[in-house]
């Protein structure tokens, strides 16, 4: 009924063994946790940690040119991210800025334009180079041409932004 030293050691090997394969099945099951934690494929536009270049949804703007100017006006700073340009400006009225801008789909899914967002007051503006329906196919780019404008009262240092829309069907 005693156990002899060879059991107590048998016991003990097997009990090793068992805690090593928990240890790695959880490293294992914790990885893969938190790789499907960290890596989301968020389809919107604003996602900020999707899986875009490695294939998948993946549309946005490439580069933008520096502005060409009319009358008086002013441009601080533009840039962008995604699908979205911010501009930093200064309008009187009947003064301009024109800026071109590329989109590439960086992806390997058909983007369709759906629309756009101007967000800042007393701007009026023209998007041309796109339209609602248009398709940016895997791997092409597309140039567009945006024309920012005052609308009645002279615009000081305004933060403007300009939000194009994509989606992954025609609907």
């Amino acid at each position: 009924m005693y156990a002899t030293v060879g059991d107590v050691m048998e016991k003990e090997k097997s009990n090793v063994c068992i805690g090593i394969l928990v240890v790695i099945a959880l490293v294992f099951c914790g990885g893969i946790g938190f790789f499907l934690l960290t890596n989301t494929l968020d389809l919107s536009d604003n996602s900020s940690n999707s899986i875009n270049n490695n294939g998948g949804w993946c549309i946005k703007v490439n580069k933008i040119s520096k502005p060409v100017i009319t009358g008086n006006a002013l441009a601080s700073q533009s840039s962008y991210e995604k699908t979205n340009i911010k501009f930093q400006i200064s309008l009187d009225v009947n003064d301009s800025l024109k800026y071109e801008a590329t989109l590439k789909n960086c992806g390997n899914v058909k983007a369709y334009y759906y629309g756009n967002e101007l967000i800042g007051d007393n701007i009026d503006y023209t998007l041309s180079g796109i339209d609602e329906g248009d398709i940016i196919n895997p791997g092409d780019e597309k140039s567009v041409s945006i024309e920012l404008k005052a609308k009645n009262d002279k615009v000081e240092k305004s933060d403007i932004e300009l939000k194009l829309r994509f989606s992954q069907d025609s609907n």
